[in-house]
């Protein structure tokens, strides 16, 4: 889902939670090479409960090493892996636990 498509909290909450196995890590990895392709500074919410079965810190990191790049991300789903969303994010203050979407608002400064 790409924010310059959708502008409101409501799209992300209309968003579909896929049940089953997830690749988060390997969602993360195209999503960085959608972003190398940019010119510009990109903000990348990844809404996940942080159970993947391949690699995420590694695809994380490349992620957040892009020039002109912040990753967010939260998960309102329970369980949630922590840790593995501390991962994504890379900083406490790009991450979102539970009902805290008006922060992430803020964040991004929407």
């Amino acid at each position: 889902m790409l924010f310059s498509s959708y502008h409101q909290k409501s799209n992300i909450s209309e968003a579909r939670f896929l049940r089953g196995v997830t690749a988060a890590g390997a969602a993360i990895s195209v999503t960085t090479q959608y972003v190398l392709q940019k010119n510009r500074p990109v903000q990348v919410v990844v809404v996940t409960d942080g159970f993947s079965f391949d690699d995420v810190d590694r695809q994380a990191e490349a992620l957040r090493a892009v020039v002109g790049m912040e990753t967010f991300v939260t998960g309102r789903y329970f369980p949630v892996v922590r840790n593995v969303l501390h991962s994504i994010g890379g900083a406490d203050d790009h991450v979102f636990f539970d009902k805290k979407e008006q922060r992430l608002v803020d964040a991004l400064q929407c």
